[in-house]
């Protein structure tokens, strides 16, 4: 979820065909609103968390795969048209896996490149991943 031009920006995840959708709640102000679909983005992973850079039009989505060694990714979207995110550039980057990251579920920008990466403790029969806390620089 992210706050941008006055309204609240929610990101879905969709298990089933790995896409996110955009939703726009129009307005920061108590009251009572709905979230109207924006648009829908083909990720191929889960999408956890979104950020948006301080200044700047970039947009940051984190996720996960569900598959294999849980492969985390940060996709950077830019140069796109008023709130529409996903018509833009994208960039996805990859992460490190959960067996060395945990699960990545928090992701906030400092400045307009620098921010951080968070993940939950993930523990399962064989292997126990402490929460860590992640630095980039785009």
């Amino acid at each position: 979820m992210i706050v941008d031009g006055g309204n609240i920006h929610l990101f879905s995840k969709n298990r089933i065909d790995l896409t996110t959708t955009h939703y726009v709640i129009n307005g920061v102000a108590p009251g009572t609103y709905s979230a109207t679909r924006a648009e829908t983005l083909a990720a191929g992973y889960l999408v956890t968390d979104a950020d948006k850079a301080p200044g700047l039009n970039v947009i940051a989505l984190l996720g996960y795969q569900t598959t294999g060694f849980g492969n985390h990714f940060m996709q950077l979207l830019s140069d796109f048209n008023g709130s529409l995110y996903f018509n833009g550039n994208k960039r996805r980057i990859d992460l490190p896996t959960a067996l060395d990251m945990g699960q990545a579920e928090g992701i906030t920008f400092r400045n307009g490149s620098y921010g951080y990466v968070s993940n939950e403790r993930v523990t399962n029969g064989f292997i126990t991943v402490n929460q860590k806390l992640r630095s980039f620089n785009t």
